[in-house]
């Protein structure tokens, strides 16, 4: 009977999430309200408040839902033994910073959820991806492949940097500004965890 509870509550939590994703996807965050989102997903107000105190909570949990599928790709990344710590380290940066990229409504809502809630997000980031750069950064260190004397205060310094950076990449306009900012990153990166040029030649952004 307890196990049947569950799934109802969490049946109408993903009702309530799907009817969010889909109204901030056509009205904006700013333009849709509790009412029409109890509409969409066919539940009373008190329901509402049972999962959510209110429009900004239901938007951390968005928030969190992104950063949990970010880390789940991330996580791939680091896994791929057959490439260097630098290279995964290389990769896991294109990656979040590239992630929505042809996505509209995803790259509009992550920037709502980072004007709105960011220094929530910013420390939940920490938490989440400092001990997975980390290893990677040990990892090149007993390598003897990356010269850093304070693996994980520097982790810490990267994971700040692309947090920041998922937020400013429309700042440079147009293709040779884009260029320089992306070269300039891969420069600040060889020169933090080591590796060359060649070790990752894509784009950033």
């Amino acid at each position: 009977m307890q196990g049947k509870k569950e799934d109802k509550k969490a049946r109408r939590r993903r009702e309530i999430v799907k009817a969010a994703w889909e109204l901030f996807g056509e009205k904006g965050f700013d333009g849709t309200t509790i009412d029409d989102m109890t509409d969409r997903a066919g539940v009373s107000h008190g329901t509402f408040y049972l999962y959510f105190s209110s429009k900004e909570d239901i938007l951390r949990y968005l928030g969190e839902e992104l950063q949990e599928e970010m880390l789940s790709g991330s996580r791939k990344i680091a896994a791929m033994e057959e490439l260097s710590p630098q290279e995964r380290l290389f990769r896991i940066v294109k990656y979040l910073l590239t992630v929505h990229e042809g996505q509209e409504f995803r790259m509009d809502l992550h920037d709502v959820i980072h004007r709105k809630i960011h220094d929530k997000l910013k420390d939940d980031a920490i938490e989440l991806f400092l001990p997975l750069v980390t290893s990677l950064v040990e990892e090149g260190v007993e390598a003897g492949q990356m010269d850093i004397s304070r693996p994980r205060e520097t982790a810490t310094y990267l994971v700040l940097l692309v947090a920041e950076l998922e937020h400013s990449v429309d700042r440079w306009e147009g293709d040779e500004a884009r260029k320089r900012a992306s070269d300039a990153l891969r420069e600040l990166l060889i020169r933090t965890i080591g590796g060359d040029e060649h070790v990752f030649q894509e784009d950033f952004f």
